[in-house]
């Protein structure tokens, strides 16, 4: 055994695989490049971190808002179109939590310094939502609320 090597468990430096070992490759699968929709649209307001709640009605009937989840809060414009969307995904995972149409006669209003409300029809949902959003600043809220109104009446 003096001149036999020990086995470690790794391959020797100088190793090369037979090519009668390896039954058969992989077929390589095309790249694919993740689309979000967002692609064509420009960011007319965007708020890095929010807390987004949704007007629920519980088992019992009574109406409570429940958390849909945390992330950046966006105000999209379609460049060729010129119409706005509200767009918020989970901060880790980029799931879609919100993706509401801005229309004329949408309900927007200021619920406290750091907080609002829009009521709006997401793709999502059987007819309209009430959406709570909480935001980390008086300025935060002031800002967004005003671009709202603004794309509101466009």
């Amino acid at each position: 055994k003096d001149d036999e090597e020990e086995d470690d468990g790794e391959a020797p430096d100088n190793f090369e695989p037979k090519d009668d070992t390896v039954s058969a490759k992989a077929p390589l699968l095309p790249e694919v490049t993740p689309s979000s929709g967002e692609e064509h649209e420009t960011v007319a307001v965007q708020i890095s971190r929010a807390k987004l709640f949704r007007m629920e009605t519980s088992a019992t009937g009574a109406k409570e808002y429940k958390e849909k989840g945390v992330g950046p809060l966006r105000l999209n414009v379609d460049s060729a179109t010129g119409r706005a969307r509200v767009i918020m995904r989970v901060e880790k995972t980029s799931r879609l939590i919100m993706n509401v149409a801005i229309f004329p006669k949408m309900g927007i209003d200021i619920a406290s310094d750091k907080s609002f409300r829009i009521t709006g029809f997401d793709p999502s949902s059987k007819g309209p939502s009430t959406y709570l959003i909480k935001v980390g600043s008086r300025d935060d809220t002031e800002n967004f609320v005003d671009a709202l109104k603004k794309y509101r009446t466009e």
